[in-house]
């Protein structure tokens, strides 16, 4: 059953989690008036980048344990979150090496990106093509629901971010991480019983 699986369990819990967080939050932002959270660089935007990081290095270690299909959609979604964490994150605010500061801004980080995303593409096209049916397959996990809605609440964000509205903006873009965190995860447990079936049979 469904209910009884240990990892199910374990979503349900992060889930749970994740919205006490956000209501905390939205709590002491909205009726005890403590601003300085959704401040540029403050609490909330910091949790959403580190969201964002650990999304990113929980996909990267689960794609060196798998193979095939499964290894590119990781990849795949491993190159979205740090694509997330570089725009949370102002890297010229920083001492870094400069390798990584001239890569983590401006033109030099969305050509990086843009070559990361082209070489997954070609990467299908080449191997999987033929076989769209893994990418239903895909399309119908929990993981991409959640990603789904992370990216809905990113988009959100965005879009209220021209209404300069900020508390909606930072509050939708740390839901966002929240999700998209939970979707890693999911990926993640997913790619790791994916020789004995589905995790959510």
């Amino acid at each position: 059953m469904l209910r009884s699986n240990p990892i199910f369990q374990r979503v349900v819990l992060m889930a749970f989690l994740a919205v006490s967080f956000n209501v905390l939050v939205i709590y002491d932002v909205v009726v005890l008036g403590k601003m300085a959270y959704v401040d540029e660089g403050g609490f909330v935007e910091t949790t959403t980048a580190f969201c964002a990081l650990a999304s990113f290095f929980v996909l990267l270690f689960s794609a060196i344990c798998v193979s095939g299909f499964k290894k590119l959609v990781t990849t795949f979604f491993a190159i979205g979150c740090l694509l997330f964490f570089l725009r949370e994150v102002d890297v010229e605010d920083y001492h870094v090496p400069f390798l990584l500061h001239y890569l983590g801004v401006g033109e030099p980080r969305n050509v990086m990106i843009s070559f990361g995303f082209l070489g997954i593409l070609v990467w299908y096209l080449v191997k999987y093509r033929r076989d769209f049916s893994l990418v239903r397959k895909e399309l119908k996990t929990p993981a991409f629901f959640s990603a789904l809605f992370g990216l809905f609440c990113f988009g959100l964000g965005a879009l209220v971010e021209m209404f300069e509205w900020l508390v909606v903006e930072e509050i939708a873009e740390m839901t966002g991480g929240f999700a998209v965190l939970l979707a890693a995860l999911l990926l993640s447990f997913d790619n790791e019983h994916a020789r004995s079936g589905s995790i959510w049979e």
